[in-house]
């Protein structure tokens, strides 16, 4: 059954930017399911609280080419899913299983093994996100869809401002392709742009056949003290992501620098 959506679906936003101010901690966010639990859930609880009708797990670069032991990838996926599920729990929010765009050679198999961890912990909605290329995820696709049938499965392409991901296709191919397969139920863009260049990519699409898919980032990352920073822009943020859903968007959220 196609998803259905009568206002628009508000996710949460950026985790790793997020958890690193929160924090300082260095390490990749998703090793803090296991090391920082509590600052996890924290910022899973402060994004429900903002009003966030879905969030995603902490589990963005949770697959075999950043963390190859078997066992450490399966408990920081299952303490990711834990976590998100507690905090969305009194709220009754759904929880995405969140699996981050992979360029190895081995990413088929990677997104398949992320895909079938995920299933084990019962899983049913699905978000692939910060993609670059299609095709190599359509096993893994093919599978939840015949794992659960029901399952909600978004994918969501990550760009620069002309269009093209890092594997130089361009947005317009591959929101098409993702859009026809009858195993997904929505698709769309995030990362790499902010609000304004991504306003410019969504009103230049033809109207979408399923519900469209759109976080961008913050704005763009400056340097400070050495460290890569995101300068609070919220208000604009906000005028902008009105904009993206009166040009089509119904599925909206955002990415890196933003915050709750």
């Amino acid at each position: 059954m196609p998803l259905q959506l009568s206002a628009p679906l508000l996710f949460d936003g950026a985790f790793g930017t997020y958890y690193l101010t929160v924090t300082g901690d260095r390490a990749p966010c998703e090793l803090g399911n296991l090391t920082n639990s509590e600052a996890v859930l924290k910022i899973h609880k402060a994004y429900v609280a903002a009003g966030a009708q879905a969030i995603k797990t902490n589990t963005f670069v949770a697959n075999p080419v950043q963390i190859p032991d078997p066992q450490k990838l399966r408990r920081v996926i299952t303490a990711g899913w834990g976590l998100a599920g507690e905090a969305a729990a009194a709220a009754k929010v759904p929880v995405y299983a969140d699996i981050g765009g992979n360029d190895a050679k081995t990413a088929e198999e990677d997104y398949l093994t992320v895909a079938g961890l995920f299933l084990e912990l019962g899983a049913k909605h699905f978000l692939f996100e910060t993609i670059a290329e299609y095709t190599p995820l359509l096993p893994a696709i093919r599978r939840i869809r015949a794992a659960v049938p029901d399952a909600v499965i978004l994918v969501s392409f990550a760009v620069s401002q002309d269009g093209f991901t890092q594997r130089g296709l361009h947005y317009k191919p591959l929101l098409a392709a993702a859009m026809q397969n009858p195993a997904v139920d929505g698709a769309g863009l995030n990362c790499v742009c902010g609000p304004s260049h991504m306003v410019h990519l969504v009103q230049a699409l033809d109207p979408m056949p399923k519900p469209l898919v759109v976080m961008p980032n913050a704005g763009y990352p400056s340097y400070r003290n050495g460290r890569i920073i995101f300068e609070d822009n919220a208000d604009y943020f906000a005028r902008k992501m009105e904009t993206i859903y009166e040009s089509g968007a119904t599925i909206l959220g955002g990415c890196c620098g933003t915050t709750p």
